[in-house]
């Protein structure tokens, strides 16, 4: 799914919300929608601060939920702690599909950008990670360490 960056949804745009300039909803680096004590938002709806190359991508709406929960949890006295900000997930990771001619792997965070052609082999790389993340995602095989998916 496509999600403009340049253009918010109909609803955003006629609410109270704050809004930056495209409609998406203005939030601070824990989510918290400003002007705000407990209304938070995060994913396709908020406008994401950072660097001019990143992008929404579901990792990041995943580290946002999971951001979301925590700081909600600490502020309600639940969790302990600082609050956590989803600033540090930025990054782009992206296995670009080509069809049989193969894939790019596109890799990027805010130390370095890499972009690694994979002729043939890619393609089935990237029908084995859509396979893979089907089977966490249905809790049939468990989250490899050290990526948040």
């Amino acid at each position: 799914m496509f999600i403009s960056a340049i253009d918010g949804h109909k609803v955003l745009k006629d609410s109270d919300l704050p809004k930056n300039d495209a409609g998406f909803i203005k939030i601070d680096g824990t989510t918290k929608v400003e002007g705000f004590d407990y209304v938070y938002a995060i994913g396709d709806l908020s406008a994401l601060e950072g660097p001019d190359w990143k992008a929404k991508q579901g990792h990041l709406a995943e580290a946002m939920a999971r951001i979301c929960a925590f700081n909600i949890a600490l502020k309600e006295g639940i969790e302990k702690g600082e609050p956590k900000n989803y600033k540090d997930h930025i990054g782009i990771i992206c296995l670009m599909d080509m069809g049989r001619k193969g894939a790019g792997l596109v890799y990027r965070n805010d130390k370095k950008a890499m972009f690694l052609p994979m002729p043939v082999v890619g393609h089935y790389l990237k029908k084995l990670w859509g396979m893979h993340f089907k089977l966490v995602k249905l809790k049939k095989l468990p989250k490899l360490p050290y990526i948040n998916y």
